[in-house]
């Protein structure tokens, strides 16, 4: 997975699509020896979730556009860092733009979860922690092909 010349990695896809798990198994390979290993997610949870029982509980009292505007603010902070990092984002954080700026960096290098929606949506079906799950079933099964659009600039790992 690993390529000579670039020294900030990152995992995308979709909401329960293993990321954090990948990020976790990513860290214990010793030629990533010295990288930091971030989850987006847990970042902004710990640097803007003081007072909320959860990521959830952050977005729906602060709003989507706020925690978009957040984690893409803390994304960029981290790539013009000079640490060399793995970082798994959120399965919404790409849009159009940041994908498309993300695929034209020579120094970051993107791989893409591609797991099935069925398989993701068994995983956070029940979790009250996901926000996107009161939207039900069908909802998350539209955002998830919308997104598919995001990933495919991306190395694709499949699971």
């Amino acid at each position: 997975m690993c390529e000579e010349g670039f020294v900030k990695y990152f995992i995308c896809g979709f909401s329960g699509s293993g990321k954090t798990t990948k990020l976790n198994e990513i860290s214990k390979l010793p030629k990533y020896k010295g990288y930091e290993f971030i989850d987006l997610d847990e970042y902004l949870f710990e640097n803007h979730g003081a007072g909320f029982q959860s990521i959830g509980d952050m977005i729906e009292t602060k709003g989507f556009e706020w925690f978009r505007h957040a984690e893409k603010a803390a994304l960029l902070k981290f790539l013009e860092g000079d640490s060399h990092l793995w970082i798994a984002l959120g399965g919404g954080t790409l849009d159009d733009d940041l994908g498309t700026f993300l695929s034209l960096r020579s120094d970051v290098k993107g791989y893409w979860l591609d797991t099935s929606f069925d398989l993701c949506w068994e995983r956070i079906k029940d979790d009250p922690q996901r926000p996107l799950v009161k939207h039900g079933e069908d909802k998350l099964r539209e955002i998830y092909k919308n997104r598919q659009n995001h990933y495919k600039n991306f190395e694709k790992i499949t699971i």
